[in-house]
């Protein structure tokens, strides 16, 4: 199972005895308003002697102590007969300081019974005189039973001293400041249903360890949940870490320290280190910016990586109770608070664990009630007498390739069961990531694979089924699937089994969204060479925001560029333009989709020719001849015509327009207007008598708002 990973790496670290030294000065501390507090309450009893004659219990509390940030408020008691403040409460400051707190925990006398009652005590008063925010944590290790009171005798008077109030009373008070208690239980004697009771009451759960050398995992165990930090994934070179992010901690098994941290290649200058004689290395960055961190030690062993961000979880009112029946079922619920929008959440599952060793008892997927609520129900466990049992609930958040996983974890007893119940196999403990659940793709358009990392479970092999497709996963083996993408939305079913008959199954929502894009060429209106051409091309979109990018269209001329104004296409047709069609491509650019192309065709039609020059031949009396004019304009415009004078050439003789010449529109042109369609005209010259014979030159003027049409006229008169 996931969640004991943790555990087993960290495992490797235990056992090594803290070396002597000298206790440095504590130096002055004040509570700060703006951070958690975290008190540690060891326990200092005779009986730890026995249980933990390797002293891991100090190591594991400076361990604890270096996942703190600067600002958080620290605290460290010892409780026997008497309750010793060892370290007060203040913020936990730089290196030094911190240094200085966890020599404080070392070599600690262990001697008398334990006074449980009084050590909670007076760590709930100091979280009370500092006015601890909600979520504030008590860590408590202990070796035996809480007993609810004792009596107890100074060794200076033998006179009894009973300590009033009960552990139940204590739990209580520490609920109404919103706090929250964690135990260690060290030793199968001191995990039972009364502690379990009593800590999940407060939303907080016990930690089981079997012999002292398990207690550095513990009690990082237990730092991480309450300190709402996110495990990264395993066997990764580098981290990449997402915006807010608070704190980021690498560890790392044994003394040697970690060199200086680096982000994005480059080591970073300020980073705080675990203090000397630490059985794990940690290297903590705060508020680091977003980048790739990674954190290099003088071995192989990949470190951890934890983020504390803004995301967090908690347990809703009874869910679980601290106390069910037996052969009832287990309700568990969450609430996701202070989710970030970098962080997506892909899976959300929650494991019973039983007894001190924490036997798998049941999982199960939890399911947005609605989001970011999530609930479920864990079958009933088996139990024969009062047993406690521990949820223990899974988020995985995605950002980007990387997958991070934020528990919690909540303590219950379970009263005996009816009969024995068969649990058969346990389920298979495989975890699938799907990476870009949502297709968006133009209607038609295929899609892209259905992507999904997954993890086998640590100790099966299973064969895997979706979508009429078979794999087989080993034990422990890193697979990448590629799946069809469905072509509508709807849910994705994932299945596993294995030969002895354990079952799993992972649902994924996929989401296809699908856009129309006509598929009809666009066509610009035919126009004469020579004229510009424009169209709005109805792509049929909706309201799809679209980027046009167009290329040439071809032809038989060549090359025309058409450029975009507008949303309109517009295309300039050169007057020496070779007639015929030209096609071409407009690119078609929407967010979240693949390009797409649609064809450009434009027709262009024979320039507009110039007009004809006139030529009359003739003696007396009228003299015509007729020519075509056109106007380059795809509109007609309004034009004049103004024949002008003839002049003879030699000659001291001339033809007046305005007496002798005359223009005639012909074909029902009424000679106000122009277009790219050529008119005939009429030209007429009355030839006179006297007129001396020669030839005369002159014009007709075509006269229209941006240019002048010139037909030449030429009259040769005859003797």
């Amino acid at each position: 199972m996931r969640y004991a990973c943790l555990a087993t790496l960290l495992g490797l670290l235990a056992g090594c005895t803290t070396p002597e030294r000298d206790v440095p000065p504590l130096p002055t501390r004040t509570v700060d308003p703006e951070g958690r507090s975290f008190v540690i309450l060891l326990d200092a009893s005779s009986s730890m002697r026995q249980h933990d004659p390797e002293r891991n219990a100090e190591a594991a509390a400076a361990l604890a102590l270096s996942l703190l940030g600067s600002h958080d408020n620290v605290a460290i008691l010892a409780y026997a007969e008497e309750v010793e403040v060892l370290v007060p409460l203040g913020a936990v400051g730089d290196a030094r300081s911190r240094a200085a707190i966890a020599a404080r925990a070392q070599d600690l006398p262990r001697d008398g019974v334990t006074d449980f009652v009084g050590g909670l005590r007076r760590a709930r008063e100091l979280l009370g005189a500092a006015k601890a925010p909600p979520g504030s944590t008590i860590l408590v290790l202990t070796d035996g039973i809480p007993y609810g009171q004792r009596r107890r005798f100074r060794a200076e008077s033998r006179r009894p001293r009973v300590t009033s109030g009960s552990v139940e009373d204590e739990a209580a008070a520490v609920l109404a400041g919103g706090w929250q208690i964690y135990a260690v239980a060290l030793g199968g004697e001191a995990t039972t249903p009364f502690l379990a009771r009593l800590v999940g009451g407060t939303g907080g759960s016990v930690a089981s360890v079997p012999d002292a050398a398990q207690l550095p995992a513990a009690f990082t165990q237990v730092a991480i949940e309450a300190l709402g930090y996110l495990e990264s994934e395993r066997d990764q070179p580098s981290v990449q870490v997402p915006p807010d992010t608070r704190r980021l901690a690498f560890l790392r098994p044994g003394s040697t320290p970690f060199a200086a941290p680096t982000r994005d290649g480059q080591p970073l200058s300020e980073f705080l280190a675990s203090p000397p004689g630490s059985t794990v290395a940690v290297a903590l960055v705060e508020d680091p910016p977003v980048g790739d961190y990674a954190a290099i030690g003088s071995d192989s062993v990949p470190p951890i990586a934890l983020l504390e961000t803004a995301n967090a979880l908690r347990f809703l009112p009874d869910m679980p109770p601290t106390n069910l029946p037996g052969d009832a079922e287990v309700p568990v619920g969450i609430e996701l608070i202070g989710q970030s929008s970098e962080l997506q959440v892909s899976a959300v599952r929650a494991v019973l664990l039983a007894g001190a060793d924490e036997a798998p008892a049941g999982w199960v997927s939890l399911e947005p009630r609605p989001h970011p609520r999530y609930q479920g129900v864990l079958p009933p466990p088996s139990s024969e007498a009062e047993q406690a049992y521990r949820v223990v609930v899974e988020v995985d958040l995605v950002a980007g390739e990387r997958v991070f996983t934020l528990r919690r974890s909540r303590s219950l007893s379970v009263g005996a069961s009816s009969g024995p119940v068969d649990l058969g196999p346990p389920p298979l403990a495989i975890t699938a990531e799907v990476e870009r659940p949502q297709r968006v793709a133009w209607e038609g358009e295929s899609l892209d694979a259905l992507e999904v990392r997954l993890v086998g479970d640590p100790q099966r092999a299973a064969t895997l089924r979706c979508a009429g497709e078979a794999r087989l996963i080993e034990a422990d083996q890193r697979l990448r699937w590629s799946l069809p993408f469905p072509e509508r939305s709807g849910p994705v079913v994932l299945r596993g089994a294995s030969e002895d008959g354990a079952t799993w199954e992972h649902t994924v929502a996929v989401e296809v969204v699908r856009h129309t894009l006509r598929d009809a060429p666009i066509r610009f209106p035919p126009r004469p060479a020579g004229l510009e051409t424009s169209v709005e091309p109805d792509l049929g979109a909706g309201e799809l925001a679209l980027t046009l990018s167009i290329g040439s269209l071809s032809g038989p001329g060549g090359e025309l560029t058409p450029r975009l104004e507008g949303g309109r296409l517009i295309l300039p047709q050169p007057a020496d333009a070779a007639p015929g069609i030209y096609r071409g491509l407009l690119e078609v650019h929407a967010p979240g989709l693949r390009p797409r192309r649609v064809r450009v065709e434009a027709k262009v039609l024979p320039g507009v020719p110039e007009p004809r020059p006139l030529t009359l031949r003739g003696g007396f009396g009228w003299q015509d001849a007729t020519t075509e004019v056109a106007w380059p304009s795809a509109e007609p415009v309004s034009v004049s015509l103004v024949p002008g004078a003839l002049e003879g050439e030699g000659l001291d003789a001339r033809i007046d327009p305005g007496l002798d010449v005359r223009l005639k529109p012909l074909d029902g042109w009424d000679g106000a207007s122009l277009g790219a369609a050529p008119r005939r005209l009429a030209y007429q010259v009355f030839v006179s008598a006297d007129l001396p014979p020669g030839t005369y030159v002159g014009a007709v003027q075509v006269e229209g708002p941006d240019r002048t049409v010139t037909i030449p006229v030429r009259v040769e008169v005859a003797p």
